[in-house]
């Protein structure tokens, strides 16, 4: 038997490794990139979304500040101290926040810029409220010197602060528009490499299940042998398998197997056929024998005339009777040797079955491998799952976002012609919630593709996984398929061991004939001398001529039992 050159479950596992390591690193990646887009969004939302609130908050506190303010001194000639009152309070509480919503800024400013900027707006909010605590000082004792200071003096470092806080607003749209950008980008890198990844699993699926057929193939032709054997044909010709793996050996040891019984079928034919002749030309012996020995009985007086024919007769009875015991003893050679190769032939079917049970063993390690792999692929699928909802969560802050602009524009219309420039940067912030709502969008359109593309994957392995399964149970048929092959082999040895005792009883017949034969001839040398003798030396041969023929009609039908049996396989 040739040694296994390529083993059938070291080609599997190498298949199996290499879908592995490829899902492995994919997971990787998909998990490095996941882990940047996590980012991406955290820094979005920790620091260009804050930017942007405290700015805005920021540049409506200065807006309501300022409008209160005008609002204030022009409200000293009308005597409604209460009007006044609720106007003084709400300039303190615009104050407060400006100031509150500037300081929460300080952390956030990255770049050396940014801070000085940040300060600068810090100095004009200073110069402004200075300026206004003049105006609160005067408004009782000089109102007209409060309404030069608040319409006229302050106005440059009103126009400063306000250009700052538009600059500090657009830092926070300029860090929000890059990092957007930034997590789109790494999302469409994402996408890549899941769909690269989910080709080169369905590629690799696609090959294991072109591999397995390919190998099984010669297993199905290896079934079907088995049960045209199974049915009696020994006809079949011998497969021709490429493989050097295990199937390749179960093919050949299948080959010698039918090789070997259809020797032994052959042989045990020809020996039924041997047995079948001996006994008929035993039975005709024995016929004549005892019609010789009749009339010798009827023929006594006859006797003295006719002894020298009677020895001839029995001479040539005891060379027949030597002929036969030759003749058995053959066929107990022969069924001898027959007994010998039906127990080589068991322990063949005992090694295809060895061969079966070792490839039923490598499928059940492929179906453990493919249960792994579609549990990774789940486990892929749920992490594409999980960026879904990452991109919800930017949907929703883009829609905070739009609300924000929607409130910003109330407050720029309330606050009339002062508002127009803040009712501007509303709408731009309104524009961008909504590009950003766009790209959410197409980010979510993505990743639910990306999520179909997996379901697919899962369902094609579960498809190889059930080819796997198929192929455990064929496997199992030609196990089966052995099993009733040996039993046939010792239903076969059982019944040659049978003829073997038929045939030794026979040659023990024939040695006792053969023993008779001498004394007839011995009594038919002295029939001149004693006729009474001769009598019942024929009397005796007679019973043995009996008893032959009886052994030979018995050894004959045992025989045409025999081919009869042999008739139902094809050889």
């Amino acid at each position: 038997m040739n040694r296994i050159r390529h083993s059938f479950v070291g080609k599997l596992m190498l298949l199996l490794g290499i879908i592995v390591t490829a899902v492995i690193i994919m997971i990787i990646v998909s998990f490095q990139h996941s882990q940047r887009v996590i980012q991406a969004t955290n820094l979005l939302r920790n620091t260009g979304i804050r930017i942007n609130q405290y700015s805005h908050q920021a540049y409506t506190s200065f807006l309501t500040m300022d409008d209160q303010s005008n609002m204030w001194v022009g409200l000293n000639g009308f005597g409604n101290q209460t009007l006044r009152q609720a106007t003084f309070n709400q300039i303190k509480v615009a104050e407060a926040s400006l100031n509150q919503s500037l300081q929460n800024l300080a952390p956030l400013m990255a770049s050396a810029t940014d801070q000085s900027l940040l300060r600068r707006a810090m100095r004009d909010a200073t110069g402004y409220e200075g300026y206004f605590s003049q105006v609160e000082k005067l408004n009782v004792t000089d109102h007209k010197a409060a309404q030069q200071i608040m319409y006229i003096t302050n106005s440059a470092v009103s126009n400063a602060l306000t250009t700052d806080l538009i600059n500090l607003e657009d830092i926070g749209k300029v860090i929000v528009e890059q990092n957007a950008k930034s997590t789109l980008m790494d999302a469409k890198s994402q996408e890549q490499i899941v769909l690269f990844g989910g080709v080169i699993i369905v590629l690799f699926a696609l090959s294991i299940m072109f591999f397995v057929y390919i190998l099984l193939k010669p297993l199905t032709l290896i079934v079907k042998r088995v049960h045209q054997i199974a049915d009696g044909d020994f006809s079949v010709e011998a497969l021709r398998v490429k493989n050097k793996d295990e199937i390749g050996v179960l093919a050949e040891s299948y080959n010698e197997m039918v090789n070997r019984l259809r020797g032994i079928l052959m042989s045990v034919s020809d020996s039924a056929q041997h047995v079948v002749a001996a006994s008929q030309e035993l039975m005709a012996n024995a016929s004549q024998t005892s019609v010789a020995t009749e009339r010798i009985a009827e023929n006594i007086q006859e006797v003295a005339s006719g002894a020298e024919l009677q020895s001839s007769s029995t001479n040539a009875a005891v060379t027949t009777i030597s002929e036969i015991g030759a003749s058995a003893q053959e066929i107990s050679k022969r069924t001898k040797s027959v007994a010998a190769t039906s127990v080589d032939a068991t322990a063949l079917s005992n090694q295809g079955l060895i061969a079966i049970q070792q490839v039923y063993d490598a499928m059940v390690g492929i179906q453990s491998q493919v249960r792994i792999l579609a549990s990774n692929v789940s486990a892929l699928e749920n992490h594409s799952q999980h960026i879904g909802e990452i991109v919800n969560v930017i949907s929703e802050i883009s829609g905070q976002t739009n609300l924000l602009a929607l409130n910003a524009a109330i407050e720029a219309a309330r606050a009339g012609e002062y508002g127009r420039g803040f009712a501007v940067v509303a709408e731009e912030v309104r524009k961008l919630a909504e590009e950003s709502a766009a790209s959410s969008k197409q980010i979510a359109d993505r990743i639910h593709s990306i999520q179909t593309e997996m379901s697919a994957t899962v369902d094609l392995t579960s498809s190889v996984q059930q080819k796997v399964e198929n192929g455990m149970n064929d496997v199992q048929t030609a196990g089966s398929a052995f099993t009733n092959i040996q039993r046939g082999i010792q239903e076969v040895s059982q019944q040659i061991a049978e003829v073997s005792s038929v045939v030794e009883r026979m040659s023990e017949g024939t040695v006792d004939a053969n023993q008779s034969m001498q004394n007839v001839s011995n009594l038919t040398s002295g029939a001149f001398t004693s006729t009474r003798n001769v009598s019942e030396a024929a009397q005796e041969q007679l019973a043995s001529m009996e008893d032959i023929a009886a052994s030979a009609t018995e050894l004959s039908s045992m025989a045409e039992a025999l081919q009869e049996k042999l008739s139902h396989f094809k050889v």
